[in-house]
């Protein structure tokens, strides 16, 4: 297991999807922030259909009203 932590900002998204799949691979810890837990659920699913482990990846809940307020509660949770 990797000591490098991965932050993605709206995991969720096609794009964070695609670097989630690179990077989990290599086996670093991998925090997102996403609007809700099915968004969650359903990004490991497309990991676990990628034939992609998925217990390296956690995310944090946040609303998108501020960008300023969804990367610092983000992060302040993460550190």
């Amino acid at each position: 297991s990797s000591s490098i932590t991965v932050f993605c900002f709206i995991a969720s998204g096609p794009i964070t999807q695609v670097l989630l799949k690179q990077t989990n691979e290599k086996g670093p810890k991998v925090v997102g922030t996403i609007r809700s837990n099915e968004k969650g659920d359903f990004l490991k699913e497309n990991l676990k259909a990628a034939k992609l482990a998925s217990e390296n990846l956690t995310w944090e809940i946040v609303e998108y009203n501020s960008l300023k307020e969804a990367f610092d509660k983000a992060l302040k949770k993460t550190s």
